[in-house]
């Protein structure tokens, strides 16, 4: 129980205990009955996890990085997912991404993970560390249909090469990412940060639209039976936004800002490349015109 200003006096509430109880709801830690060595894997990944990275390590959530990493395993695992998009989920940001370089392991080590998870699931790994997330989001729009392929291009700092996913990945890769956030949105929401230039609250708008969508991909997309058995990711969105405060409704943060030195001169370059080509432009509608 803590007790908080209100206003108008002193009231008992109960705020983080509920929300912990939530939390604990949203994520299967227990291993399915069926599956013989879950129990086994689990330890084996908590392990290479602790061997891997920093204890303790500030992450974007109210959890350490390692405790978001398992946490996000155990959010796959409740929406029904196979062992590989487990494994994938929790070492889905070891070689660093976009929106966090507190931590990387080098992607001279990809034989490394890819060893211990398999091709399939490093791959999602890989490919979630690389990606420039606009490129993703503005896809999640295009339609599904009956593509066989997608491409997306790298962060701006990894110089945009191109990514490309099968259908089947594509659908992995949408649903990593959905779990991702809303494994960690409400402990964003509750601090600030800096990076992102987020007051307390204002996570709830990062990506909202591109969120919702990734929603809507998972339920209307792709095998009948991965639409149904993601029910429940509905129920787990609807539930997290629910916590949401009225004062952050109307907020939407389109892109993740450049985190790292290398990210802000990657964005500066590509700025100044573009203005080069808007003078190029009028110069040569100038010379046309004959003035």
């Amino acid at each position: 129980m803590f007790l908080i200003f209100c206003g108008i006096g002193f009231l008992l509430c109960q705020p983080f205990v509920i929300s912990a109880a939530r939390r604990d709801s949203w994520r299967m830690t227990a291993c399915p009955s069926q599956e013989v060595n879950c129990e086994k894997r689990d330890k084996e990944m908590k392990n290479f996890i602790a061997s891997h990275v920093p204890h303790d390590l500030e992450h974007n959530g109210d959890a350490p990085f390692d405790k978001h990493l398992m946490g996000l395993r155990g959010v796959i695992r409740k929406w029904g997912a196979d062992r590989e998009m487990e494994d994938a989920a929790a070492l889905h940001s070891i070689y660093g991404t976009q929106g966090f370089s507190g931590f990387k392991l080098s992607v001279s080590q990809r034989d490394v993970v890819r060893d211990f998870i398999g091709a399939r699931a490093e791959r999602l790994v890989w490919m979630f560390c690389m990606i420039d997330r606009k490129s993703f989001d503005d896809g999640l729009y295009l339609g599904f249909d009956d593509r066989e392929s997608f491409e997306f291009v790298s962060r701006e700092e990894l110089g945009r090469f191109p990514i490309r996913m099968t259908s089947k990945e594509y659908l992995d890769f949408v649903e990593l990412n959905l779990a991702d956030w809303l494994e960690q949105v409400e402990g964003a929401a509750s601090k600030e940060n800096k990076g992102y230039g987020w007051e307390v609250g204002h996570a709830w708008s990062f990506r909202r639209k591109a969120y919702r969508q990734m929603l809507e991909v998972l339920l209307t997309q792709g095998p009948v039976a991965n639409r149904n058995r993601l029910q429940i990711a509905r129920q787990m969105y609807e539930d997290v936004y629910s916590m949401e405060s009225d004062s952050t409704k109307h907020m939407h943060q389109v892109e993740t800002p450049p985190l790292t030195q290398a990210a802000i001169e990657a964005r500066e370059a590509l700025l100044s490349a573009a203005m080069c080509q808007s003078e190029n432009v009028a110069e040569v509608e100038v010379s046309a015109s004959g003035v």
